[in-house]
């Protein structure tokens, strides 16, 4: 939604509207200042993947054993 802020090409901008991100250093506290960590979600939102078809397992572990409680992205 090009009309929110203003952006730059190749940078980011803000999370959609109910997605709450954070960035985690790798044991898993959040960071509140600029600089490199984990990309996760704090909380459920309504286009959340919630199983990969027929391996809910792969999906458990690939978004949630990481930083549990949080949605992790990979990113």
């Amino acid at each position: 939604m090009s009309f929110c802020t203003p952006l730059k090409p190749g940078c980011a901008a803000l999370p959609f509207f109910g997605v709450v991100a954070a960035i985690l250093n790798d044991e898993g506290n959040e960071i509140n200042v600029p600089g490199k960590g984990n990309l996760v979600i704090k909380r459920p939102w309504y286009g959340i993947l919630r199983t990969i078809y027929g391996d809910h397992k792969r999906d458990e572990e690939a978004h949630f054993t990481k930083f549990p409680s949080y949605y992790y992205t990979g990113d």
